[in-house]
Formats: structure tokens, C-alpha cells, sequence
């Protein structure tokens, strides 16, 4: 009894001041849903400073005392969900909500809050649409993040199926710019990597600049599509300039960053010039690295003007103005991108236009790592270095002159606590229906085994590719160490584990950019009403972190001038920022009601908490979030039988919260459903002492031994088809028997009224792979009209490609009038034929899979009377490798 009535107790003040320290780290089982599909939550509480999991309060309570609201907003804002849950002994709060068959689709968005003021949450959105799990899954990447007016456009599609990349599939590339097709491409191939590369130019003339990259992909009977806007840079582009510390000063080296994007708010390439604009003189230039952001230096000219002319891509009218240097101040500069654990120092370059005194500190949230009182000199750059004192992540430096801050920057120090996360599957392949085992293993960065609490989640990889890899949700090292500190994070898995060359220059640009703030010094006694929403003493971006107090400190100063800090504002920052006003409107005169308001609240709760242990008042009822739910594993029904496919649920497993023992290890088992296609493992943890870790596998169950046709788009009536057929044996013993098949002939009808009649044949049978040849087409009109629009439908063998270029040529000629390709099958067309007029045309073909190969039947008729067809038998071919 004890323990529950200390359970009920408020939290007193040295208890909360513990408790704000720590930040919510959100993330849900996918990124797309369905109505009628469960969302789980995982949410992950660590400590803003050492990263490491809640501990006991100086009470002996947890965090599971403080009550945590889950609300679900819908597309338009409006609360649509709102429950109340616990944060777990192991840090963890996790929970589920089922969306409902009637709910509308678009980008819902999940915020968990602390029900205490000041406390951080955190928010995540999510998509609920119609959508159909695709067979083939795609991503499309253009070389470059900006083209301009002529330009050549380099992309590259990269295609999977479930399993494999699709060897035999045939892919067709269209580009249409301003309404307008400029760019056809048929009969491409993928290479081993499942890569296909497609070029084309720009015009010259654009002019509404909206363009669409799109591919057709024909695997055997599945038919895909893939579409991407051209990033097309046509006359303008958005820049904007962010110059380190907050200001350039005159005859200061000062460093900016810059970020640029495209009409529909993509990063875009850019390089670019820095002109002083008297004489047009160019002084400098910048060139964008990662995600659109780039950074140059430059000193500044007393009295002078400077800006950007973009010369990459070119057509670019506009110029970008830089922001008009400062006659006076103090310029602050990193001297490194990011910093190594082992460099325990963070450097810095001080450059004065005047002799001073300031004050230089370090912080970590609202911790404070160290700090030195400098005098600098006229003119001449001063090196600094301050202590980290263990602290990775973003660090944030600030220069007080006169007790006042003047310049800021953010920088980044990576950790040298890794949690190394791997994932030991106990067999080589699974089937569908059948049962997963596999362990997950977590070591420290020396390859030691550690214990470690972890969130596991297997999804369909297919549903995880619908998002563009670039704007795909951040894992938890991400989340932990930089998403907090930054307007947007995307391109996430870039940055980490030096996996990229350029990763910490990427770091700092993102720093630069997304983390810039600078101070204004302000007469408040003449501040325009109408701006005091845009202008406060709060710290950087988000409404979810907690206003350090040595800012909050300022806002209070005697006198008429105030701080403010300026930066992008949103409307949770703006609603932060009313929250911060009313805290300074209660020091004067309303503190003490205040207070005594607080208290008969707690008051009430108390007593609340008393009566309904005692029963004399009903428990609240409970939604299906507010149960804690720890784990989620696919069970196949128990009637199943063999061969049933009904089941395709896309989460198999989902575990908010398991703990590796002391070697490390943790097994986990579930069911795989009826789905043949790929399940991503992504495993995020964290340990006692602060590692973070992430780890990503792919799980591919197979049918053990199947038939795989490759059945024809487009089947005409009377044609004859015999089908390729794949046997594919996934187990790991040989299979013997027999095969027997049943050939079903279809009669070819021919038509005697038909007025047209069609040869066919190949001039070789048999080829060396990449070996061309042709098709003879001979085509009659054996009628003394002239005919109307007459076609020829040219069947030909699996193993071979058209030569798409030649159909082209033949069209330019006057051989064809236009032609279109359907599967295997080339359909020729004749706007008239002349009376007994004889048509006689070559079919260039590349032998590109080897085999033997039968094509289906070819056949000639006029446009609208399909019903009097003329037929023609196969052709065969064999093609050896």
C-alpha cells in the first residue's frame, strides 16, 4: 500500500527537474497504412545529455509516474484520437491505434506529450491511403538535383521483384516536359544489379518547367510503372543564405551556408558565383555538396554589396542577394566539420573588428560543458578551445559580450558508443506459412558483448520502398543524436558510421543550415505589436525542446534593449513562444496565484487517485492504446491448409521493447504469411551506458519448389501460345521426377476474306548470344482496292530483342508509318496500301537471353476488321550462350 499511495503523489519540483532532462524519441512499425490497419508506437526515453535510459527519481520513482498523452491529428489538424499512456520500467512507451474503415487519407501525424509544462515530446507523421503492395519495387534516381534549359538529364531505375532482380525484364523510359512526350526509350535491360540508365536532353525552350520521368516495367505477366518529377530549374531558384554565427561582418573572413531548392521544395545542384555588386567583380563562388547545401568563404569590403549568380545550371536570371554585412561585431567559425570522440576539445576561430572582451560557452541541451573569457584583439583571429566533457552529439556554442549573446553556431561530435546490432537467422531459407527463429546479437564498438534493450520490426520491404529512400523515417541513432536540433532531417542514413566520404562536411552543411539562429538587439519599447510573433528569446526551432534557462534568464534584463533570437518559425515554435511570454507575465504580481491554483490542482488529483483505490470512484474505461503492448507476432491460422494464399499481412512482428542477456543475444520466432516477396528486419537499440545502434536484414521466404510461366501481355483470339515456363527448386537438396506436359493447340483460323496475306520468317535459327539477325515481313494486298489502315503483327521468340532504333529508322523512310511493341509482338502499320501492292521489310534483332524459344503466331488484318485475320505460324529459335 505504501508504494501505491507513493505512486500517486505528484512529482515535486527536484523530481521534475530531474525528468526534463530526458527527450521521446518516436517511431512507428511503417511509414503507409490502410484504414483498418494497426499503427504501432515505440516511443524511447533517454537522457539529453549521456543518452542513456531513465533512472530512479532522488524519490526511488520512474518516469511510468509521469502520465504521457498519445493524440493522433488528422490531415486537417483535428484531434481524432486522444489516449493516455505509461512510460515502461525500460525506458520505453509503447501502444497501438487501429484506424477506422471510415477514416479519410492523407498525413497523420502522432504526437506524444508529457502532461507537465515544459516537458519535450515528440511528434511522427504517417500516411493512410488505398494502395496496392506492388509486385516489382523501384526507386528512381536522377544524377544531379537540378537541371537547366538544355541540359543533358541523367537517371538511373533500379528494379526488384520480392526475391531477385527480374534478369529478363523489359523496360520502357518516357519523358514529357510541359505537356509534350521529348524522350522515347523501348527495349531496355537491366544489368546484374537490377540498374538501367536512361539520357536524354533538355530543350531549350521550357515554359512552365513541370516535367515527369516515367518507366514501364514488363516482367513476364506483371506489368509495373515508375514515375518522378524532373527536377528542372527553369529561370529561378530558391536560395537561401545562412551566414555562420549570424552575421558576415566587414573585413571579417566570414563563412556562409547555403540551401537550395526547386519550385516544389526539392534540394537542388547549384554552383554559383559571389559578385560585389558595384563593379561585378566576382569575389568567390559556392557549389551546393549534399541534399542542396553548400558553404564558401569570403571577407566582406567595408561599404560594399554582395551576391549570388547561379551559373549551374544555366538559364538562371535571378540573382540571390547576400545579407548586407555588419560594419561592427564579432564573426565565429568551427574548425572542423564535425568532431572525433577522441577529440575532447571543440575549436573555434574569433575574428573582432575591434578589441573586447566576451565570454565563450559550450552547451549540451541546456547543460553547460565549459566556458572562457577571452580579450580579443583588433582584426586578428583568436583560437579557442573548450572542453566537451564527454558530451556527443549537437553541442551548441554562444558568445556573450557584456553579459549579452552576440553570435551562435551548432556543431557535431559523433559518439564512441556504438551498439553493434547483428541478426543470425537459424536457417538459410524459409517458406511462406512457415516459422522465422533468428537471433539478434548486440556488441559494444570493441566487438564485446553487451546487453542491450531493443525494438524489433519486420515489415514488408516492398511497402517500406514506396517512400523515396531520401525522405524514408530516421532510426534511432539518428533520431537520438540529430533529428531534435534541426528543422528537417532527410537523406538520414547518409550521415552516420563515416559510411559516406563526404559525411561529416554533410553533417556541418546540415548544421549550417537547418540549425542556423542569430541574435538581434531590439528597443522593446518601440517593437512593432504585429511582429512579436517572430521575434523571442527562445532557443532553436522546435517546441518540443525545453527553453534553456540562461536564455530565459535574458529575456528579463533591466533596461530597454532586449534579446531576441531570429530563425524559421513554426506554428508549435509560435505556440512555444506564447507559453514563454505568459511564464514573464506571471513573475510580476500573478506568480503566487499561480501557484496556489497548481496546488488545489494536485490537490485534487491526490484525492482523486485515494477515491478510486478505495472504489468510490470508477476506473476510466480503457481504449485499445491504453493497454501497454509489448509485442505483436504473426500466428498462422490453425485450419491453414496447404496451398492456401489468403493471408498477406504486411507487419509479421513487432516488439516494442526486448532486453539481450548478458552475452548479448535474444532470440525472437513468428510466423511468415502467405506472402512470397521480402520482409525487412530493422532492429534499433540502446544500452544502459548509452550506445545506440541500428541494423537492417532482409528476410526472403520462397516456396520450396514452384512453376513460374511468363504469360504474354496481349493474347489475340486463334493465336497459339506455348509459354516459358521456369521450374525453380529453393531447397538445398536436389530434386529428381519427371515432367510431363500437355501441349494445348488452339486452331488458327484463317480468314478467306481477309485481303491481305503475310510471310514471316527468320533468317537464323540458330544464334550466338548478342548476334543479330533479321526478320523477313512480307506483306500482300491481294485485292485490286486500295486498303485503309492495314496492320502486321509480327510475332517473335522470347530470347530475342527488337532493335528499336531500326523500327525508327524504318518509320523516318516511309517503310512503316508508326509501329508499337506489345510484349513479343511488333504491330507495323499502313495508313493505305496500294491495289496488289507487296510490302517487303527486314526486322532487325539482337539474341539476348540464350534458350529455345517459340514466338507466338504473327497475323495481318485491316484496323477495323480484326474479325477477318490472316495468320501466320511461329517462329523458333535457339540461342546458345
Amino acid at each position: 500500500m505504501e508504494e501505491d499511495a507513493n505512486a500517486s503523489v505528484p512529482l515535486v519540483k527536484e523530481e521534475m527537474d530531474q525528468l526534463i532532462n530526458y527527450r521521446i524519441h518516436l517511431s512507428t512499425d511503417k511509414p503507409i497504412y490502410r484504414s483498418g490497419d494497426k499503427v504501432y508506437f515505440r516511443g524511447v526515453v533517454l537522457h539529453a545529455l549521456t543518452l542513456k535510459p531513465h533512472v530512479k527519481t532522488e524519490l526511488g520513482r520512474h518516469l511510468s509516474q509521469c502520465p504521457i498523452e498519445l493524440t493522433i491529428e488528422s490531415p486537417s489538424g483535428d484531434k481524432v484520437f486522444t489516449t493516455n499512456l505509461n512510460c515502461g520500467a525500460d525506458s520505453v512507451i509503447s501502444g497501438f491505434w487501429t484506424i477506422p474503415k471510415e477514416q479519410v487519407g492523407g498525413d497523420y501525424k502522432a504526437k506524444l506529450t508529457w502532461k507537465f509544462e515544459n516537458f519535450p515530446g515528440a511528434e511522427r507523421e504517417f500516411n493512410v491511403r488505398s494502395f496496392k503492395s506492388p509486385r516489382v519495387q523501384t526507386q528512381i534516381k536522377f544524377q544531379k538535383k537540378g537541371y537547366g534549359l538544355g541540359e543533358e538529364v541523367v537517371a538511373t531505375l533500379n528494379v526488384r521483384r520480392a526475391v531477385e532482380v527480374p534478369k529478363v525484364a523489359l523496360i520502357s523510359a518516357s519523358a514529357r516536359i510541359d505537356g509534350k512526350e521529348i524522350f522515347i526509350q523501348e527495349g531496355c535491360t537491366l544489368n546484374e544489379a537490377g540498374d538501367v540508365a536512361v539520357r536524354f536532353n533538355l530543350p531549350n525552350v521550357i515554359t512552365s518547367g513541370e516535367g515527369t520521368l516515367s518507366f514501364r516495367i514488363i516482367d513476364g505477366g506483371v506489368v509495373e510503372s515508375a514515375s518522378k518529377t524532373i527536377p528542372i530549374l527553369l529561370q529561378k531558384v530558391k536560395i537561401e543564405v545562412y551566414p555562420e554565427g549570424g552575421y558576415l561582418v566587414e573585413g571579417c573572413p566570414s563563412r556562409f551556408y547555403i540551401e537550395a531548392l526547386t519550385r516544389s521544395g526539392d534540394p537542388a545542384d547549384v554552383q554559383a558565383y559571389i559578385v560585389q555588386e558595384d563593379d561585378e567583380s566576382v569575389v568567390g563562388q559556392v557549389k551546393t555538396v549534399h541534399e542542396g547545401r553548400g558553404k564558401a568563404v569570403f571577407t566582406p569590403l567595408p561599404g560594399k554589396s554582395y551576391h549570388l549568380k547561379v551559373y549551374t545550371p544555366s538559364g538562371i536570371i535571378d540573382t540571390i542577394p547576400l545579407p548586407s554585412p555588419k560594419s561592427e561585431g564579432v564573426v565565429l567559425t568551427s574548425c572542423s566539420d564535425t568532431y572525433e570522440p577522441s577529440e575532447n576539445k571543440i575549436s573555434f576561430v574569433l575574428f573582432s573588428t575591434r578589441c573586447t572582451k566576451v565570454e565563450i560557452s559550450l552547451f549540451k541541451s541546456h547543460f553547460e560543458l565549459d566556458n572562457q573569457t577571452i580579450d580579443l584583439k583588433a582584426r586578428e583571429p583568436t583560437q579557442v578551445s573548450l572542453e566537451s566533457n564527454g558530451a556527443i552529439g549537437v553541442l551548441r556554442v554562444t558568445v556573450n559580450e557584456n553579459s549579452v549573446p552576440i553570435v551562435e553556431r551548432i556543431v557535431f561530435k559523433h559518439t564512441s558508443k556504438v551498439l553493434n546490432i547483428s541478426v543470425h537467422p537459424t536457417k538459410k531459407s524459409y517458406w511462406p506459412y512457415g516459422t522465422v527463429a533468428f537471433d539478434v546479437e548486440t556488441k559494444d564498438e570493441n566487438g564485446k558483448p553487451i546487453s542491450a534493450y531493443v525494438g524489433i520490426t519486420v515489415t514488408d520491404d516492398s511497402v517500406l520502398e514506396m517512400v523515396d529512400k531520401r525522405k524514408q523515417v530516421p532510426r534511432l541513432p539518428e533520431m537520438a543524436l540529430l533529428e531534435d536540433e534541426v528543422d528537417h532531417l532527410n537523406d538520414c542514413s547518409f550521415y552516420f558510421y563515416h559510411k559516406e566520404e563526404n559525411a561529416n562536411e554533410a553533417i556541418d552543411l546540415l548544421l549550417g543550415t537547418q540549425g542556423w539562429r542569430r541574435f538581434v538587439l531590439q528597443d522593446s519599447a518601440k517593437r512593432d505589436a504585429s511582429k512579436a510573433d517572430d521575434l523571442a528569446a527562445v532557443s532553436p526551432r522546435f517546441a518540443r525542446r525545453v527553453v534553456p534557462a540562461v536564455l530565459e534568464n535574458q529575456m528579463v534584463q533591466k533596461g530597454t534593449l532586449q534579446i531576441v533570437e531570429e530563425h524559421a518559425m513554426d506554428e508549435d515554435e509560435k505556440k512555444m513562444i506564447a507559453e514563454a511570454r505568459a511564464r514573464l507575465a506571471n513573475t510580476k504580481g500573478k506568480k503566487a496565484k499561480r501557484k496556489s491554483k497548481q496546488k488545489a490542482l494536485e490537490e485534487a488529483r491526490r484525492m482523486e487517485a485515494l477515491q478510486r483505490r478505495r472504489g468510490l470512484l470508477p476506473r476510466p474505461a480503457l481504449t485499445e492504446c491504453q493497454e501497454t503492448v509489448r509485442e505483436f507476432a504473426f500466428v498462422n491460422r490453425f485450419e491453414r491448409k496447404v496451398g492456401d494464399r489468403s493471408v498477406f499481412s504486411e507487419t509479421l512482428f513487432w516488439n516494442a521493447c526486448s532486453k539481450t542477456n548478458d552475452q548479448g543475444r535474444h532470440l525472437v520466432t513468428f510466423d511468415l504469411n502467405d506472402s512470397v516477396t521480402s520482409f525487412r528486419v530493422w532492429v534499433d537499440g540502446f544500452s544502459g551506458e548509452g550506445h545506440l545502434g541500428s541494423s537492417s536484414t532482409l528476410i526472403e521466404p520462397r516456396e520450396p519448389f514452384y512453376l513460374e510461366p511468363k504469360i504474354p501481355l496481349d493474347v489475340f483470339d486463334g493465336d497459339f501460345e506455348r509459354l516459358e515456363v521456369a521450374l525453380v527448386n529453393n531447397q538445398q537438396q536436389q530434386t529428381n521426377g519427371d515432367i510431363h506436359t500437355l501441349d494445348s493447340y488452339v486452331t488458327i483460323g484463317d480468314s478467306e476474306e481477309c485481303q491481305t496475306r503475310l510471310e514471316t520468317k527468320l533468317n537464323n535459327t540458330k544464334l550466338k548470344e548478342g548476334q543479330n539477325t533479321e526478320i523477313q515481313v512480307v506483306l500482300r494486298n491481294i485485292s485490286k482496292d486500295s486498303l485503309p489502315i492495314t496492320m502486321a503483327v509480327i510475332g517473335f521468340p522470347g530470347g530475342l530483342e527488337p532493335r528499336i532504333d531500326k523500327l525508327k529508322e524504318m518509320v523516318k523512310s516511309g517503310q512503316i508509318d508508326f509501329y508499337e511493341t506489345l510484349g513479343h509482338k511488333i504491330a507495323l502499320y499502313w495508313r493505305f496500301v496500294a491495289p496488289e501492292e507487296v510490302k517487303t521489310l527486314l526486322i532487325d534483332v539482337v539474341a539476348a537471353v540464350p534458350g529455345r524459344y517459340t514466338g507466338p503466331a504473327s497475323s495481318t488484318y485491316l484496323y477495323y476488321t480484326n474479325e477477318l485475320t490472316w495468320w501466320v505460324e511461329e517462329l523458333k529459335v535457339e540461342i546458345e550462350a
